[in-house]
């Protein structure tokens, strides 16, 4: 069942919703990414964040470490799930590079993902310090 009791509402809504249903015409459920964007959008909105361009590397960071998470499974889920939405949103060449840098709750040391892409390429990744898939 699509949770729809609280609509997108931040500068994100539309590729939120752009994101979900692209993976729900592919036959995904997707309702639990749903709950991890509705979190997102509600810190977005919380920060006053008004255009993409202010999602940085830093702001999510801060918001994965204002969702403190007792079971990694769980933090995991979040970070995968932004991760997939910033995958997406690169594809669709609305964000160009982005960092995700992320705490690893089980040993508490700051990893950094970095994704790259360019629109006349294919992705490409340094994996140096990848947070493990």
């Amino acid at each position: 069942m699509t949770c729809r009791a609280h609509p997108f509402q931040s500068s994100g809504a539309d590729f939120f919703e752009d994101f979900l249903q692209h993976h729900r015409a592919l036959g995904k459920c997707f309702d639990t990414e749903a709950q991890a964007l509705r979190l997102f959008d509600r810190y977005l909105m919380e920060h006053n964040v008004r255009e993409l361009a202010e999602i940085t590397p830093t702001l999510l960071e801060n918001f994965l470490s204002s969702r403190v998470r007792k079971v990694p499974k769980s933090y995991n889920h979040l970070l995968g799930v932004l991760r997939r939405w910033c995958d997406w949103m690169v594809r669709q060449e609305r964000f160009i590079a982005l960092a995700i840098a992320a705490a690893t709750p089980s040993i508490n040391q700051h990893q950094t993902s970095v994704l790259v892409r360019s629109h006349s390429g294919p992705p490409t990744a340094d994996h140096s310090s990848a947070i493990a898939r």
